[in-house]
């Protein structure tokens, strides 16, 4: 599943660095860690990722302590195609997948330890 979201992510790359370009053509604020994140490539998409889908939910996010981000934002982020944007809702819920395969295992393999079945 890992493979596959790092596979997703290079079919769209080149519409994820579109979008943060055009983002920041318009002068729009990232938090920092957002902006960080950005130059990061396939390991920092994630957080860009849900950033750009609480957007396109329209759910509130400050971008510093009491600072939301302005109305702007979500209007821009509205205004693109879907194109541009529909693949990051698939790609956070591949994300999800993963994180939770991954606690499932865990949490398996904590148990099949404390049972001894190894």
């Amino acid at each position: 599943m890992w493979v596959f979201s790092m596979v997703y992510f290079g079919l769209h790359r080149k519409k994820y660095e579109q979008l943060i370009s055009l983002y920041r053509q318009e002068g729009l604020p990232l938090s920092a860690q957002n902006n960080l994140m950005s130059f990061l490539g396939y390991w920092g998409s994630f957080s860009l990722a849900l950033f750009f889908k609480r957007v396109l939910d329209g759910k509130p996010i400050n971008i510093a302590p009491k600072q939301p981000l302005p109305p702007e934002v979500y209007a821009f982020v509205a205004s693109q195609s879907r194109e541009l944007t529909g693949w990051i809702r698939v790609y956070y819920y591949i994300h999800a997948a993963c994180f939770s395969m991954f606690v499932i295992g865990s949490g398996i393999a904590f148990f099949g330890k404390w049972q001894g079945w190894y």
